[in-house]
Formats: structure tokens, C-alpha cells, sequence
């Protein structure tokens, strides 16, 4: 992809964080923090959107730059609002585990390992859910109820992505030092 970028930010008081985008795009689309924390997006289109809320690929941003574990990630996700449907996920070094948030304008559900909603979910006769301790795997579908009622798509067609193990690819060349190096012109 000619047009993908990683900015690197070293802002006085906050936390460096690297933000993987598109040329053009202030916000995120994947990054990691120095504290370990990483982000990502997986779209999931919801009818019910509005223009009054933190737009994601900036609160993306903005929680890298704030949390350092998920707990903080969660506590600032929900002190913002949603603009519209995506699927979003953060993982912590700090702590185990995974947080998934399926999202629509003004509701966030929020999944971690083993979920129930996950492992009871079926479509049309077949089940989709494959939930595991101490993984989450994800994909660009809704699994709550609440985003489903509402998802922009009248049928389902599920594409299936190992969210996880793409997305640590795709930040392993984020290296801690990287991060945590002189800022530049220093």
C-alpha cells in the first residue's frame, strides 16, 4: 500500500505511541503505545451513526496517548462517545487478556476471553461462535444482540479474521525503542 504510514508522536505528557493510517488520515487505524498498549479497527457498518462523538480513528489515537493497561483503555472508551459501527480492539501488555467492542452511535459491547455470546451465537442454522480462554478472536460481524438489531446488512455473510495474531504482525516491527528513543532533532 503506497498510501499507509506509521507517525510516530512523542507529546509532553502523554504516553509515545506509534499510529499506523493512510496518508491524509490524523487518526488511527492500528498503533501501539510504549506502555503496550495496541488498537485496531475491523468495520462493521450499523445503521445508527450520528456526527456528535469522538471520531475513531482520533480516539484511537487518544487512548494510546491516555492508557497504559485495559482497564484504563476501557474507563476512557467510556467517558467518549461513539460516532458509528466498528469493531475495535485493544490488548495490554501490562495486564492478560483482550477487550473487543462491537460499537454503534451512543452503545459500546464490550467482549473479552470466552464469552457467552460468542460461544452460543447461531445464524441461519450454522454456529459462528468460536469463543476460548484466553483469546478472542474477531471478526469485522457483530456478536451482541443490540449491534446485531442493527447492523446496515440485511443478510449476514461472515469473513473470517484471526484479529489477534494479524494484528501483532502488523505491530511487531514497533519495537520499544523505537518508541521510547530521543524524540527527534534531540
Amino acid at each position: 500500500m503506497s498510501a499507509c504510514c506509521q507517525q510516530v508522536f512523542h507529546t509532553e505528557g502523554e504516553i509515545p505511541y506509534a499510529a499506523i493510517g493512510f496518508a491524509g488520515l490524523p487518526g488511527a487505524i492500528t498503533g501501539m503505545s510504549a506502555a503496550g498498549l495496541t488498537v485496531h479497527e475491523a468495520g462493521n457498518d450499523n445503521k445508527e451513526v450520528t456526527l456528535e462523538g469522538f471520531l475513531w480513528p482520533l480516539r484511537l489515537r487518544s487512548v494510546m496517548a491516555e492508557a497504559h493497561n485495559l482497564g484504563e483503555a476501557q474507563a476512557f472508551w467510556e467517558k467518549t462517545d461513539n460516532t458509528m459501527g466498528i469493531n475495535h480492539g485493544i490488548g495490554s501488555a501490562a495486564d492478560p487478556g483482550f477487550l473487543a467492542m462491537e460499537t454503534k452511535a451512543g452503545f459500546t459491547a464490550y467482549f473479552q476471553d470466552n464469552d457467552p455470546r460468542e460461544r452460543d451465537y447461531v445464524h441461519n442454522g450454522t454456529h459462528y461462535g468460536f469463543p476460548i480462554p484466553e483469546a478472542v478472536w474477531r471478526t469485522n460481524h457483530g456478536y451482541d444482540a443490540d449491534i446485531i438489531s442493527t447492523n446496515v446488512q440485511g443478510t449476514r455473510s461472515f469473513k473470517w479474521f484471526a484479529m489477534l495474531p494479524c494484528f501483532h504482525v502488523a505491530t511487531a516491527t514497533l519495537t520499544y525503542p523505537t518508541l521510547q528513543g530521543p524524540k527527534p532533532g534531540n
